[in-house]
């Protein structure tokens, strides 16, 4: 790469993995021959890509609040808008991939309104955002300090009601299924909420980290939630609230469940390790990268795992037994 990956994912059949970089580039390559098979360059520095639903498209926003959307077998401009006034700090499909919101460091919020967003309105919102959530179809979440987290119709864009201490910086995760919401705070505050009825099924409280917001994670099915606590990571079941795993690790800025929730990636500085949740067996740490590893994602069937890191390289692992898979070719 010619600078920095930010965000890395994978297309829904695992086929591909789709990367966005420093440098304002969004590369594809197809995972079983590591050949590039899409680049679109968009005017600034990359730090979202969202792929729909039918793995069709993609779509990324940059530093100047311009959102891009592709598609991605073709390689064509779909469309092309400036949505914000300032970075594009989130993108986030609805659970089909029809409407998407977008969000940016200046806390703006807008909606891009279907799959083809050149023949539909655009309209936005004054919610404040700083994270954001899909939880469903037809609701997302977001948070912003002074407003709290709030529960946003995807069709309307109005707020349908708000959770949790406004006055509190939140970080917003939600579970692969879209059942539990989680968010956690400045303070180390952890609150999950089912998403059918918006109640608070759980509230935790972790050492905070002095200099910024703990990571945490939620399982796909949102029964587990992993925490990184300035020195060491704890595993709980959501329901019960019973502490599954706890081990010392110091400072994983990223975790990461398997779709299955049987494995659990997480970084050490520049490496990776993976975690059996049902064994408690390591593979790892797994070298390579030598910088900061900014997003760690498993593809849809948990047979491999994806980095992009600040060395400027997409990197493909096997989730079983870390060897590192062909390596994708860059720009």
């Amino acid at each position: 790469l010619e600078d920095r990956g930010n965000t890395v994912t994978f297309t829904m059949d695992a086929s591909h993995v789709i990367a966005g970089t420093a440098a304002g580039d969004v590369f594809a390559w197809q995972l079983d021959s590591g050949q590039q098979t899409f680049h679109a360059r968009s005017l600034d520095e990359v730090h979202s890509v969202a792929v729909s639903a039918d793995g069709k498209q993609v779509a990324f926003g940059d530093d100047v609040g311009a959102v891009h959307l592709y598609e991605l077998e073709s390689g064509k401009l779909v469309a092309q808008r400036r949505l914000l006034s300032d970075r594009v700090y989130g993108l986030s499909y609805s659970v089909e991939g029809g409407d998407m919101m977008v969000v940016g460091r200046d806390g703006a919020l807008s909606r891009w309104r279907g799959p083809n967003a050149n023949r539909r309105r655009f309209s936005s919102r004054t919610v404040k955002a700083e994270s954001l959530a899909t939880l469903s179809k037809t609701q997302f979440a977001a948070s912003h300090r002074g407003y709290g987290v709030q529960w946003i119709d995807a069709r309307t864009g109005d707020m349908l009601c708000v959770r949790g201490d406004k006055q509190a910086h939140w970080q917003l995760g939600c579970s692969g299924d879209g059942s539990t919401l989680g968010a956690i705070s400045g303070q180390g505050l952890l609150q999950l909420w089912d998403t059918a009825d918006r109640d608070l099924v759980a509230e935790w409280q972790f050492p905070p980290h002095p200099n910024t917001s703990l990571a945490f994670a939620l399982s796909h099915d949102g029964s587990r939630v992993a925490v990184g606590t300035p020195d060491r990571i704890e595993i709980r079941e959501t329901a019960s609230g019973r502490t599954l795993m706890d081990f010392p690790v110091e400072d994983s800025d990223e975790l990461e469940f398997s779709h299955d929730a049987s494995m659990l990636a997480y970084t050490i500085l520049n490496d990776i390790v993976i975690v059996d949740l049902q064994t408690g067996s390591r593979v790892g740490p797994l070298t390579g990268h030598r910088n900061t590893i900014h997003d760690i994602e498993f593809s849809p069937d948990d047979t491999t795992i994806a980095t992009a890191s600040g060395d400027r390289t997409i990197r493909i692992w096997d989730a079983f037994t870390g060897a590192e898979l062909q390596p994708v070719e860059g720009h």
